[in-house]
Formats: structure tokens, C-alpha cells, sequence
């Protein structure tokens, strides 16, 4: 029991420490608050003292754009759709990987164990189903995010 009551004491101000807020801490943070890309589209958002800079590109291509009142939704439904179109590909190649899996098994049990096969047909071909429906969803969720980015990413810039 003391040593617990010790390793509470001398751990104390340890934490106190981390929690207390030294002047940097207190200043405005002036940077990189965040940034995102996905198939050539990027996007860098800037925290300056008079607001919001965002930087976005295209292949290379930057601009520049002071956000206002009048950009902001702009601006937000540009950054939304570059880090949605990142998870959807992310979500389309772990859908392909398991229908790759999916294949593998199937492939082995076809020529290694073919009784086992014939009698887990239809548990694969319900796996197979659900493999090839998710990886068509995502992928038309895909092409509809890259094509909502490429139309923000005119408004932007025009």
C-alpha cells in the first residue's frame, strides 16, 4: 500500500506538468492546420492572424484562396470530398482483396477437397455475392466523389 501511495506522489506532478499550458500553448496557433489528397487532388488549410488560407492543387497546379463567407461551403465540400474519395479507395481495394481471398479458398477447396467444395457452394457463392455487391457500391460511391472534387475544384478555381 505505500508503494502504491508513492508511485501516486511522485507521479503527480509528472502529470501535473503535462497538463499545464506554457505561453507557446497560450499564443494563436499561426500553420498547417490541415491537409488531405487523393488522385492528384490536394489540399493544404492555413491558419494566418487575419483567418483561413486554403491551398489547393490539382497534378502540381496550386491556388491560393482566402476563405470567406462566401467560399466557405466551397472550400468545406472541397476538403470533405478529397478525404472521403481516399477512404472510398481504401475501402474498394480491402473489397478486392477479399474477393481475392474469397477466390484463393474456393480455388483450393475445388482442387484439394472437392466433397468439401460441393458441400460449401452456396456459402461461397453467398460470400462471393456479398464481395462483388460491396466492391460495385463502393466503386460508384468512388466515381461519384471524384466527380463532386472535380466540380468543386472548378468553382474554386474559376
Amino acid at each position: 500500500m505505500k508503494k502504491l501511495l508513492l508511485i501516486v506522489l511522485f507521479s503527480f506532478p509528472v502529470i501535473l506538468a503535462g497538463c499545464s499550458e506554457n505561453e507557446e500553448d497560450a499564443k494563436e496557433y499561426i500553420g498547417v492546420i490541415g491537409e488531405g489528397e487523393a488522385f492528384d487532388y490536394t489540399y493544404i488549410l492555413l491558419k494566418k492572424k487575419e483567418g483561413f488560407t486554403w491551398e489547393i492543387g490539382y497534378k502540381g497546379e496550386t491556388s491560393l484562396i482566402e476563405e470567406t463567407a462566401a467560399n466557405e461551403d466551397d472550400v468545406m465540400h472541397y476538403m470533405e470530398t478529397v478525404s472521403s474519395a481516399k477512404i472510398q479507395f481504401w475501402q474498394l481495394v480491402v473489397s478486392i482483396t477479399y474477393l481475392l481471398i474469397v477466390a484463393c479458398l474456393t480455388l483450393f477447396l475445388f482442387i484439394m477437397k472437392r466433397n468439401l467444395f460441393k458441400e460449401t457452394i452456396t456459402v461461397i457463392a453467398v460470400f462471393t455475392g456479398f464481395g462483388i455487391w460491396n466492391a460495385m457500391e463502393v466503386s460508384f460511391d468512388l466515381n461519384h466523389s471524384l466527380l463532386a472534387i472535380e466540380a468543386s475544384y472548378r468553382v474554386l478555381t474559376i
